[in-house]
């Protein structure tokens, strides 16, 4: 687990993949972690028995775990299973609760990204051009979150200081989502996705891919969403992602 992440004092932010409807709203969440799996060369069936190859083809996802250096927060008593808070990296147990991480998670997945614009190198190595793509990972998911908070502050017309208390208060509340790796009942969900050979020149063939998601991490490394709190998206993700729910705080 890294610095800063693993403070106390820092407001920790997953990631999810989320679902928007055909009206730009809401219908569910993963955690966000996602397995490719690319198209058979028949066309007709994929390369693997989806959802793919671990780790060969893993394509991104959040993080979480537990922390050995700083003990468990008050704020997070009562709201984080101590058999997670006492469950060490390297498999033995504390015999003190310990600091867990996300503390909350949003929207993360390229697939849903934001669209940004940058001048950046090309690939010939020697000029520079402006391009539009899209950002994924918790580089969207924490800012998204940041400019939540923001929201919430203008609502409530005052500064509203360190969120993670404000947050836990709100744990089973309508004031989030509890995000799941199967929010539609058993099995995984998947999308296809096609991607350019070359993304530089926008040119094909075309790749694609089954993406399968909610599997951040497998065997060892696996982070998974289950009911209540965990580590792979914290209590959750934000209602709507417009709700202020600071804005009681």
């Amino acid at each position: 687990m890294d610095w800063p992440d693993s403070s106390p004092y820092v407001t920790s932010v997953g990631g999810t993949s989320l679902a928007i409807g055909p009206f730009n709203n809401y219908e569910f969440e993963t955690s966000w972690g996602t397995v490719l799996d690319p198209l058979a060369s028949g066309g007709k069936s994929w390369e693997f028995t989806p959802p793919g190859e671990y780790p060969q083809y893993y394509d991104g996802s959040g993080g979480g775990g537990v922390s050995t250096a700083f003990t468990q927060p008050s704020y997070q008593a009562g709201v984080v299973p101590a058999s997670l808070a006492t469950s060490l990296p390297n498999g033995t147990t504390s015999p003190t609760p310990m600091r867990v991480v996300p503390d909350v998670s949003a929207v993360a997945d390229p697939s849903t990204g934001f669209l940004v614009g940058q001048t950046t190198l090309q690939p010939n190595g020697t000029s520079y051009a402006f391009s539009l793509s899209r950002i994924g990972g918790t580089s969207v998911a924490c800012p998204t979150f940041a400019g939540i908070e923001a929201d919430a502050q203008q609502a409530a017309g005052h500064a509203l200081g360190f969120a993670d208390p404000a947050i836990y208060q709100r744990y089973g509340t309508s004031a989030f989502h509890d995000v799941t790796d199967h929010p539609l009942g058993p099995g995984h969900l998947a999308e296809i996705r096609n991607n350019y050979t070359d993304p530089a020149t926008e040119t094909g063939p075309l790749i694609t891919y089954l993406r399968t998601l909610g599997v951040d991490g497998e065997d060892a490394a696996a982070l998974p969403a289950v009911k209540g709190y965990d580590d792979s998206p914290g209590v959750g993700s934000p209602d709507y992602y417009i709700q202020s729910f600071f804005s009681r705080h």
